[in-house]
């Protein structure tokens, strides 16, 4: 039997979660509550899926996953705005997720990349990918136009590196 379970509601807090009838706890871990049962998280993880979570993030990410490395690249194939871009490529970087790298070339330039950290995201990327995948099959979200661009990108990319 499947179940679904639908988020209405959620707040952060500490100590003891709303009904769960048990004593206060010392440590005061923080946990979410979803109209129900808790979810505790540490705050490490919810810094994690918050930043992740931000507006854009997942997108920036799944760019970075399908190999784009300039700031330009991936700005013109996902449409974020710089500032947005550039914000949430420094809370990767933060994270440990993301790398910066300057190229001191006739026009320096700047190339993010994946760490170790990151690339563990691909396959969540991918599954991601699927999944989306599924619920729009038979839509025309113009996705076509946008596999297209960044494959050139990825393409251009690649050759800058030889």
């Amino acid at each position: 039997m499947e179940m679904a379970f639908v988020c209405t509601e959620s707040r952060l807090g500490y100590g003891i979660p709303p009904f769960s009838g048990g004593e206060v706890e010392a440590d005061r871990t923080p946990w979410f509550v979803f109209e129900g049962p808790h979810i505790r998280l540490r705050e490490e993880q919810i810094q994690y899926l918050s930043v992740i979570g931000e507006r854009w993030g997942l997108v920036a990410l799944w760019a970075l996953c399908k190999g784009l490395v300039r700031f330009n690249a991936i700005q013109r194939a996902c449409g974020i705005n710089p500032n947005t871009l550039r914000q949430r490529l420094m809370e990767f970087e933060a994270l440990g997720i993301v790398e910066r790298k300057v190229i001191a070339d006739v026009r320096p330039a700047v190339q993010y990349s994946l760490t170790e950290k990151g690339r563990d995201l691909i396959e969540v990327i991918r599954l991601l990918e699927v999944w989306i995948e599924r619920c729009t099959s038979g839509t025309d979200t113009g996705d076509a136009h946008t596999r297209a661009l960044i494959q050139a990108e990825v393409r251009e990319s690649r050759k800058r590196k030889r």
